[in-house]
């Protein structure tokens, strides 16, 4: 599970630490400090650097590609304007440094890792012309922590911009937050606009695995999020942290049990829309038991406030959901832009769609040109997008705000020199930045405009390439009244438009090319190229096996290999058996890399050939992870030559925007085959496409109510409210007993209400545990809600937790279950200091490391791991007769096997 951690701090040029310091401990180096006239010496003290790189702008100078050099450089450009030293107070800031967590390595390949940090690095610069200097740390390199999921990445991004030259002596204001100046604040500066760092890694995120076409999701925001504590507060005040972090899991849970369409218009942030995984993963991490969140999923799927869709027509379950309201105000603004399309003769709505931020800027100011006669306000998400339009119209007079003070009707329409603050009709409203409006601020000002009778002026920058995973309203409204004509781009611009959302010009293109091709695959006819690339893990495998010849050179398992056959690697080379000094920092045999079979110079080494690199040899007894690459996935086809001739087979519609996009990247030499059950023509295609785009609008998706969860609501309300489904018909509803120990409410003939369910049902509020739930996976809580003994063995650890005997009982239990699920319970319950109570760290380790991304992110476990799990659940009594210490009670309706 991908988490959506990003963190920023600001590094200062301190007498003894500045850039040289930083970037030494980041790349684990020893490197001669100019700055404070020492060595500092950070090689070997973590074996977990896998790569470093430093991003450059186009007109730097070619050495600052060296991450010493360019620390050097940092520390020149602030200390030659440091005049005082002694006894300063306030250093200056050298850059600004992330923390950024990736996934694990058993989700995420080494290279898909390292691009992912390139588009964060890419996204945070935003066209700026700054470096990046960037680290990957794998704490799974480290033979101590084997088993950890937290890599991570460090970026630092210094804040002066750079020419061939060096730094300018002009720092970048601005840049991360906009803080404003107030004296009514209690604090007199203030940030009033900033980034929202986390919401832009989860994008980036999600929208790295749709392309690469992974079957991962990114853990979804808690409605009210928990706060980043330094390790000092961990450390010295525990207790306000412990009771801080349960107070916030108080609200979420009472957000969880409350009003469904509250709790999703939370959830949803901005969005139009989510997928209902999403909401089952938020249920997991308060309710224990999966029966338990199947059924508080199913009275939010039938609330009466909510909306469900489906992905198809043809399916059976709902995929989607939204509140009422927001599908309702989406719904509306569509057809204002349908209907606009329509009538090109009087167009209240202009768009203006370019490849970059300038261009639009210009095309808004000539349109607003043509529009002089009108009142002008230019408003965004923020006031900072209209910011650079504004400068540019210089003295037009326009009236500068936010989408929220124009659409709220408590703030007051004029301002204190009498004149309007906000717009009516006849006016012109501009919208900058629509790209980056979400879903539900982009169609309130939309309907707002048509209520009123203002005239709406929109921009769109391609060059973001939103509207994929979120942000799709604003990409609709550019591709309805402002896309390109087809005829007049390249493969280059198609593939930005379907990196927009816009899959119209990519389809068009790629079938009039002849690349596009409708027909039913597994044709196994003359083979006319060298990758089979399919999104069917057991099509892959059957091709693969069909190719073995079954003799050559090599025999390897079941594949047979002669010169010239393609290979992938199933694993990354890492060198983790090889002692230190001669383990690679950036390994050559990677995880999905092809690479070609040369020959056999001896026993089981093997000769392969990495595309235009050198050669290298493989010792297959120390390194044995590959396999035969006649039939590759989507993820893999990004590391094919690029000359190599590609079928894509397209048989899950899941990935048809996957499959689109790597057809088009590789349209010289790449065959894109669809199967009728996806699609039978391009308009079919076109739909598919955009309905399975994490962000489509629910008018582009099927209404549907699961119909298992309107059953279950229907047998739960009285018999006279289920007759009254069934007109005409005599319904008789058995009434059930009222199970033992469940308090129903008077005059209930079942749970009833959503709060009667909440006040009675015994497992609504789980007991509270001094430890927090987070700890552990929710794995762990929910093999003990789901196995019987569970509640017992929480009891029992407890128990012990508080008694004499306490480090005698666990030292036993940890060598008894080390290295097994059950450790980290008894970790967690009697030994909970080194999750809530951390022993002092040197700062830098809180800065590689912090405590928050830690705990965010526990292990996650097998699947054998916790079938070995319910085993010791149910045999835990009986493993500690021998140490005469209390047994846990094991209830009577699962008598384990053995003795005792």
């Amino acid at each position: 599970m991908a988490i959506q951690y990003l963190r920023i701090g600001f590094q200062k040029l301190l007498p003894r630490r500045g850039a040289q310091w930083l970037f030494a401990y980041l790349g684990r180096a020893d490197v001669l400090d100019h700055h404070a006239r020492r060595w500092v010496r950070f090689a070997g003290v973590k074996p977990d650097l896998v790569h470093e790189d430093v991003l450059l702008p186009d007109d730097a100078a070619p050495e600052m590609h060296n991450p010493a050099e360019l620390a050097r450089a940092m520390d020149r450009a602030e200390g030659r304007l440091l005049r005082k030293r002694r006894n300063r107070k306030r250093w200056p800031q050298v850059g600004a440094s992330f923390v950024a967590a990736l996934p694990p390595d058993s989700q995420v390949s080494y290279d898909e890792a390292i691009e992912l940090t390139r588009r964060l690095a890419r996204r945070i610069r935003d066209g700026l012309p700054i470096p990046v200097y960037f680290a990957i740390h794998d704490p799974a390199r480290d033979p101590s922590r084997r088993t950890s999921p937290n890599r991570h990445a460090h970026l630092v991004v210094p804040l002066r911009g750079m020419d061939r030259i060096g730094f300018l002596r002009t720092k970048l204001r601005n840049v991360f937050a906009r803080p404003r100046t107030n004296q009514q604040n209690v604090d007199p500066t203030y940030v009033a606009e900033g980034v929202n760092w986390p919401r832009l890694h989860r994008e980036l995120q999600m929208r790295f695995f749709l392309e690469r076409g992974l079957d991962l999701v990114v853990d979804p925001p808690l409605p009210i999020g928990n706060r980043h504590w330094s390790e000092t507060v961990w450390r010295e005040e525990p207790e306000a942290v412990e009771a801080d972090r349960a107070a916030i899991r108080h609200r979420n849970r009472e957000l969880l049990f409350g009003n469904p369409a509250v709790l999703l218009d939370r959830l949803l942030r901005g969005r139009s829309i989510m997928p209902i995984a999403e909401l089952h993963r938020f249920l997991a991490l308060f309710i224990d038991n999966e029966a338990d969140r199947n059924t508080r999923l199913e009275q939010i799927l039938t609330d009466p406030g909510v909306s469900t869709f489906a992905v198809h027509p043809q399916d059976r379950r709902p995929s989607r959901i939204s509140t009422s309201s927001i599908h309702e105000l989406v719904q509306a603004a569509v057809n204002i832009v349908r209907a606009q399309a329509r009538s090109a003769d009087d167009p209240r709505i202009v768009v203006k769609s370019e490849m970059n931020s300038e261009a639009v800027t210009a095309d808004l100011e000539q349109e607003i040109g043509r529009q002089r006669e009108r009142a002008l306000f230019l408003v965004g998400d923020v006031e900072s997008d209209c910011v650079p339009l504004k400068d540019r119209l210089g003295n037009r007079g326009s009236q500068l705000s936010t989408i929220e003070y124009q659409l709220k009707d408590s703030f007051n329409p004029y301002r204190l020199d009498g004149s309007r603050s906000k717009f009516q009709k006849g006016d012109l409203v501009v919208l900058p930045r629509s790209e980056k409006t979400d879903d539900s601020a982009v169609a309130e000002l939309i309907v707002a405009c048509a209520e009123r009778g203002a005239h709406l002026l929109v921009g769109y920058d391609q060059s973001r390439q939103e509207g994929i995973v979120s942000n799709r309203l604003a990409a609709y409204l550019a591709e309805s009244l402002g896309a390109t004509a087809v005829h007049q781009m390249d493969f280059r611009n198609a593939e930005l438009h379907l990196s927009c959302g816009w899959p119209g010009p990519a389809i068009e293109m790629l079938g009039r090319a002849g690349i596009l091709e409708f027909e039913p695959t597994h044709d196994d006819g003359a083979e006319d190229y060298d990758f089979l690339v399919s999104d069917d893990p057991y099509r892959i495998a059957m091709t693969n096996q069909n190719s073995n010849p079954g003799e050559g050179l090599l025999e390897h398992g079941p594949d047979w290999f002669s010169p010239g056959d393609w290979i992938t690697f199933t694993k990354t080379d890492y060198g983790d058996d090889l002692t230190p000094e001669r383990r690679p920092i950036s390994p050559t045999v990677r995880e999905n890399r092809l690479a070609q079979f040369i020959g056999v110079p001896e026993g089981r080494r093997i000769l392969i050939s990495h595309g235009d690199e050198d050669l290298e040899e493989i010792d297959l007894r120390r390194f044995p992870h590959l396999r035969r690459a006649a039939a590759i996935s989507i993820r893999q086809a990004y590391y094919a030559p690029a000359k190599a001739r590609l079928k894509i087979e397209l048989t899950k519609s899941r990935y048809a925007w996957a499959s689109l996009l790597l057809a088009l990247r590789k349209a010289e030499t790449s065959k894109l085959q669809v199967d009728p059950s996806v699609a039978r023509d391009a308009n079919e295609l076109l739909s598919v496409v955009r309905r399975s785009m994490p962000s489509a609008l629910s008018s582009e998706l099927a209404a549907l109510t699961d119909p298992e969860a309107a059953l279950t609501r229907i047998l739960e309300q009285p018999p006279a409210v289920v007759a009254s489904h069934s007109p005409g018909s005599q319904v008789e509803i058995e009434e059930f007993p009222v199970p033992s120990g469940a308090a129903h409410a008077a005059g209930s003939s079942g749970y009833g209400s959503t709060e009667a369910w909440r006040r009675n049902v015994a497992w609504a509020e789980p007991i509270e545990r001094r430890i927090q739930r987070d700890v552990l996976h929710e794995q762990i809580w929910d093999t003990l809600a789901s196995t019987p003994g569970g509640e017992d063995i929480v009891n029992q650890l407890e128990g012990w937790a508080a008694s004499e005997n306490r480090k005698e009982t666990f030292d036993r239990l940890v060598e008894l279950y080390r290295g097994k699920p059950m450790e980290a319970l008894v970790r967690a319950f009697m030994d909970p200091g080194e999750q809530q109570h951390p022993a002092e760290r040197p700062e830098e380790e809180e800065m590689d490391e912090p405590l928050d991304m830690m705990n965010g992110r526990p292990r996650e476990w097998s699947a054998n791991e916790l079938a070995v799990f319910r085993q010791d659940i149910k045999t835990f009594g009986w493993q500690f007769t021998k140490w005469s210490v209390h047994l846990a009670q094991i209830p009577d309706t699962e008598e384990p096997e053995g003795p005792g």
